[in-house]
């Protein structure tokens, strides 16, 4: 079909050795070569796979392995982008609270503290009717019990007296 001639040729003369001469090359026998020679089937001390299909296994056990590394590593990066957007919106969310917790506090009335009236005539008493309980004579905090009494008729006439205009 084309201008060549689909003859074989002859080797280049030159090029090819000749029967005479050596060529140079090298075999290296090793004990597994030894072995395999004499029969036996298995090779002692092989690392590799002894099969196709446990090479087959092999492979398909390193690749799932490698997909759960890589599947683990998205898994972490994600976490941490996510763990990023979640600190960010806390913070945003942190300082409205902290806005709200300020305007509440700043609207809510609290009157000033004032002291207690009758106070230490109350605490005068609870201490004598606990000494007084375990010795069984609760009689005698009556003096405390009429302090306390006039105490708290004195308060409160001093407050309806205070509310009259």
């Amino acid at each position: 079909m084309g201008s060549r001639q689909s003859k074989v040729s002859e080797p280049d003369r030159k090029t090819a050795p000749k029967k005479n001469e050596s060529s140079e090359a090298s075999l290296i026998i090793t004990p597994e070569l030894l072995q395999q020679l004499k029969g036996k089937k298995e090779v002692p001390n092989a690392q590799g796979p002894r099969t196709l299909q446990e090479a087959y296994d092999k492979g398909v056990h390193d690749a799932v392995a490698h997909m759960k590394k890589e599947e683990a590593s998205r898994q972490s990066e994600k976490a941490a982008a996510w763990s990023a957007v979640l600190e960010k919106d806390e913070e945003g969310t942190r300082q409205r609270v902290m806005t709200m917790v300020q305007d509440l506090n700043a609207r809510v009335y609290r009157p000033p503290a004032r002291s207690i009236k009758c106070f230490q005539a109350q605490e005068a008493l609870l201490t004598c009717y606990t000494k007084e309980l375990k010795d069984g004579d609760v009689l005698k905090c009556s003096e405390l019990v009429s302090a306390l009494e006039d105490c708290a008729k004195n308060t409160l006439t001093e407050l309806v007296k205070r509310q009259q205009p």
